[in-house]
């Protein structure tokens, strides 16, 4: 009776060590299951934060791009209106001094002469005769040229010409190398290709 009594402890003992054993197992499997979950999650998550950082990363990058191409651009069209506008300088500096040569040459006597002709020319009557201070000299000989005008010093014309003007009928004729100049720079600007976008 010992023995069977020994052999049903024996049976309780292994049934009891093999249920739980079973239990262990069961626990592991578990145990190992939620921890592949708990990894597979976290790989899941620390993907997503990896492409949310990236995209992050990116959209900053782009906006800093942008950022320094605008300033870029900005410091372009600034070097190339001071490129435009140093270049129509030179040009006209150039003119002026061509011009001033010109004032200072015996053709420009005649110049003046054919001018105060051509507007006598249109028949508008007695007229006032505008010239710069350095043609002051000149002015008495282009009022007798026109005939019936009077002569007076205008202080912004300063390169040369001269500007004829007929009050009653309210008509000028403005030959001055200043505003011919001055309309040339207009044109040159429209027309001379150096557009700055």
């Amino acid at each position: 009776m010992l023995d069977d009594k020994i052999k049903i402890e024996d049976y309780f003992v292994e049934e009891i060590k093999r249920v739980s054993q079973l239990e262990i197992d069961a626990l592991d499997e578990q145990i190992k299951k939620a921890h592949e979950e708990s990894f597979t999650q976290m790989q899941k998550e620390l993907a997503s934060e990896a492409a949310y950082e990236r995209e992050s990363r990116m959209k900053e990058l782009e906006s800093e791009q942008s950022i320094e191409l605008s300033k870029l651009q900005e410091k372009l069209h600034h070097d190339l209106l001071a490129q435009r506008s140093a270049i129509a300088e030179e040009v006209f500096a150039a003119v002026r001094s061509k011009l001033i040569d010109f004032t200072q040459s015996k053709e420009y006597e005649t110049y003046l002469l054919d001018k105060v002709k051509e507007a006598a020319a249109l028949g508008y009557g007695e007229a006032c005769l505008y010239v710069g201070k350095k043609d002051f000299k000149r002015l008495s000989a282009l009022c007798e040229a026109f005939g019936k005008c009077e002569g007076k010093i205008d202080e912004d014309i300063v390169l040369g010409g001269l500007r004829v003007e007929y009050e009653a009928q309210g008509i000028v004729l403005d030959e001055s190398f200043d505003t011919s100049l001055e309309e040339q720079k207009e044109w040159f600007y429209a027309n001379a290709g150096l557009y700055v976008k």
